[in-house]
C-alpha cells in the first residue's frame, strides 16, 4: 500500500512540476507581448516640438487629444526604449511578472490626470491590460490543455 501512495505521490509531483513549467513559459510570452505592446504604444509620430507647436494637446487646461491618449508619442524616444521587464515568479498564490519603465517622462506620465497634473490622464497600462488579456487567457488554457492531453 506504501509503494502505491508514493507512486501517486511522485505523479502528482511530476504533474505540479509540469503545471508550473507550461504556466511560467505561457505567463512569460505574455510579459514579452506587454512589453512589445508598451514600446508599440510609445512610439507615436509626434515630438515634443510637435506637440508644442500644437498648443499641448495633451494639457488638461484645454484637451484636443490628436489621437488615442493612451497613446504616447516618441518624443525623443526615451520613454519607448526605457520599457523593461522582470521575470516570472510562481508560487501557490499564482503568477508574478512586471513590465516597467524608470524613464523621467514615466513618471509624468503616470501622474497625468491627478492632482496637480497639467497633462490629461494617459491610460497606456490599462490599454495593454485589456490588449493582452484575452491572448493571455487563451495562452494558459492551452498550456493547461497540453500538460492534461500528455497525463
Amino acid at each position: 500500500m506504501n509503494g502505491k501512495l508514493e507512486e501517486i505521490a511522485r505523479k502528482a509531483e511530476r504533474l505540479r512540476s509540469k503545471i508550473v513549467a507550461v504556466v511560467i513559459q505561457a505567463e512569460q510570452e505574455s510579459l514579452k507581448e506587454a512589453v512589445t505592446a508598451f514600446q508599440r504604444r510609445s512610439s507615436g509620430g509626434l515630438t515634443r516640438r510637435d506637440l508644442r507647436r500644437m498648443g499641448h494637446p495633451f494639457a488638461r487646461r484645454a484637451p484636443q487629444s490628436p489621437m488615442d491618449a493612451s497613446k504616447i508619442n516618441i518624443g525623443e524616444g526615451t520613454f519607448s526604449r526605457e520599457w523593461q521587464q522582470e521575470g516570472v515568479v510562481f508560487s501557490d498564490s499564482g503568477t508574478e511578472g512586471s513590465a516597467y519603465n524608470n524613464s523621467e517622462s514615466a513618471k509624468w506620465l503616470a501622474t497625468g490626470g491627478k492632482g496637480r497634473s497639467k497633462m490629461v490622464d494617459r491610460p497606456i497600462v490599462e490599454a495593454v491590460k485589456q490588449e493582452i488579456q484575452s491572448p493571455r487567457k487563451e495562452r494558459l488554457e492551452r498550456a493547461y490543455k497540453d500538460v492534461l492531453r500528455d497525463m
